[in-house]
């Protein structure tokens, strides 16, 4: 544990400089150098990429703060009850450092996020990513692709699609946001198999969720819904809950 807490305060130390390298930079231009944000919700259970890792109450809130194009983001999985015997305990904090810039038909990112999990049986590792999304073409597509450098080695690509329908000034429209995930056979191996790689690459979960923002002079509240399903018929027979479906409210504000 204490091998962790000065794992993460070195991280934490890094990236602060970072951001404020990045900050001075940009200073002499923008006199509103930094830009923050938080958000917390309660969500009826966690499902990441397909797999469901809280099947209970969770609690999940997210601090940003950036910096020009430099955005430094801590997001946290709080179970609520004692699905993983954690409850009222974080189960999975992540930190993230990225890189956005906007060209005239596409947004690129680049970054890199370090995984926790403090109150369960899990190896922390990190995941490095770059992502482009094509905003001005129908249903903003956009890939993003992770490799994870630290225990998985594999690489997962994240075909995404979204949109909003409908809305008014105070009141956004109907938000959409869809995902299909492939991963190559060492992530599959990890994080579904047994260490023999006898799944091999292939696509392996859809997810939907559904969302509409509430906004009131800064703040707001946004009621959602998610679903996801494991696509790839040798992996669901490795999962006991292929097919999920949850639901949540967040809060949140942005300076």
């Amino acid at each position: 544990m204490r091998l962790k807490l000065f794992k993460l305060v070195i991280l934490v130390v890094l990236l602060f400089v970072v951001c404020s390298a990045s900050a001075f930079a940009y200073s002499e231009d923008d006199e509103s150098a930094f830009t923050w944000g938080f958000e917390g919700g309660f969500v009826s259970k966690y499902v990441f990429r397909g797999i469901l890792s809280t099947d209970g109450i969770c609690f999940q809130p997210d601090f940003w703060i950036g910096t020009g194009p430099f955005t430094f983001d801590i997001w946290g999985n709080m179970d609520m009850d004692d699905a993983n015997e954690a409850g009222w305990e974080f189960s999975e904090v992540d930190f993230t450092l990225s890189y956005d810039h906007s060209f005239p038909l596409v947004d690129v990112t680049a970054g890199a996020t370090y995984y926790m999990f403090p109150a369960i049986d899990a190896d922390e590792t990190t995941e490095v990513f770059a992502g482009a999304a094509f905003i001005d073409f129908p249903f903003t597509p956009s890939l993003t692709v992770y490799y994870d450098v630290q225990d998985a080695e594999g690489m997962y690509f994240d075909l995404g699609f979204g949109g909003t329908v409908g809305g008014t000034n105070d009141v956004t429209g109907m938000d959409w946001d869809a995902h299909l995930g492939y991963g190559t056979s060492e992530y599959n191996d990890y994080y579904f198999g047994a260490g023999d790689s006898s799944i091999g690459p292939g696509f392996n979960d859809f997810s939907l969720e559904i969302s509409r923002t509430f906004a009131m002079k800064g703040f707001y509240i946004k009621p959602m819904a998610g679903c996801s399903f494991i696509i790839d018929d040798d992996i669901r027979d490795l999962v006991a809950d292929p097919d999920n479906y949850w639901f949540g409210i967040f809060a949140g504000i942005e300076i």
